[in-house]
């Protein structure tokens, strides 16, 4: 079960907390056999040699985990209602356990212990300045995952991900935001409607970051790599050259996950990052969500999943426009629950 805010003790949350106290470090720690209790004992000299680091660093360490203040945190988490996952506890997810650079600790609101986690993960990642094709083939397709018992994860972002978000709610399936800020700071602001009713729907918020780290650019890089951790597989939807989507599918697909791509328009920038990757041949091309239950299917044995309802592209279907809030339409020529979502859920 997560830990409530009084149940971490003040050594594991000055680890989590600590400035310049990375996974890696931790990891290196870790495997020397100490303990968080024991590490915030540590001078600069002895962590630098148990964590591989230079003693510049291991100086920087010292003073974050000095610094930090597992008070003014608890109470922060008490007033967002958030809990928290450490690795090494049972409900933290194997599929990061795996990774060569874990997250120390996982902030989460929502019924973390109620997710289904012998079902598939599939994450839906794509541009925050979608077209209105993209946002309408998101929404359809978190709708589609969700009817067909997947756990549909995102990163909380404006555009595709929204639209992601919103297609698993409207299936009445659970969905998990992995944001790139603290639980304490919504970002961006509008979309505080939607996290609540996705915590309020069983799904979870989620973050490695403390509840008032601000939504920084160097934030999202390591928000990826847990949407691709947490993944069984990763469904770009539309993505440019250099955005952050193809970057999450990169490591996905470098962590050994199935990853697919929504081909686009011939000539729209928000196509040119799904095209390549299915070019380059480490990304399938989908054009219905069988597709990407097929490749799950196909490379693990598992046959479970009912048949989603929908399609994800019908030729004899436009998208239709969708207004400020990125909500998308939903296909309804095969019965798919749902229609054109104007406003947060």
């Amino acid at each position: 079960m997560a830990r409530n805010p009084g149940d971490i003790d003040d050594a594991t949350m000055r680890i989590a907390l600590a400035v310049g106290l990375g996974p890696v470090v931790w990891g290196h720690l870790r495997a020397a056999g100490l303990t968080a209790d024991e590490v915030c004992r540590l001078d600069a000299i002895q962590l630098g040699a148990a964590g591989r680091i230079g003693e510049s660093q291991a100086q920087k360490v010292c003073e974050g985990i000095r610094a930090a203040d597992p008070l003014i945190e608890r109470a922060e988490m008490t007033r967002i209602g958030a809990r928290a996952i450490v690795i090494g506890d049972d409900d933290y997810p194997d599929r990061l356990s795996q990774m060569h650079d874990p997250p120390i600790m996982l902030w989460i609101r929502g019924r973390w212990e109620e997710l289904d986690f012998d079902a598939w993960w599939v994450a839906l990642v794509g541009s925050r300045l979608a077209s209105d094709y993209g946002v309408g083939v998101a929404s359809t397709l978190g709708v589609a995952l969700g009817d067909a018992g997947c756990v549909v994860v995102s990163g909380g972002a404006r555009g595709i991900d929204a639209a992601s978000h919103r297609g698993a709610l409207r299936a009445r399936a659970p969905t998990v935001a992995v944001v790139g800020s603290g639980l304490g700071q919504c970002y961006p602001p509008e979309h505080a409607r939607l996290y609540e009713e996705i915590v309020a729907s069983g799904g979870a918020m989620v973050s490695e970051l403390p509840c008032a780290a601000e939504p920084l650019p160097h934030h999202f890089p390591r928000r990826n790599r847990i949407l691709a951790g947490l993944s069984h597989g990763v469904v770009v939807v539309e993505a440019s050259l250099r955005s952050g989507a193809l970057i999450t599918a990169r490591l996905a697909c470098d962590l050994g996950r199935d990853v697919v791509a929504v081909p686009g328009r011939v000539g729209d920038w928000q196509a040119h990052g799904c095209h390549k990757a299915i070019r380059e041949g480490w990304a399938m091309l989908a054009e219905a969500p069988e597709d990407i239950l097929q490749a799950l299917q196909d490379a693990s044995g598992f046959a479970g999943f009912t048949q989603p309802r929908g399609n994800l592209i019908d030729s004899s279907l436009s998208p239709t426009p969708h207004d400020e809030l990125n909500c998308g339409f939903l296909h309804n020529d095969q019965g798919a629950t749902g229609g054109r979502d104007g406003s947060d859920p």
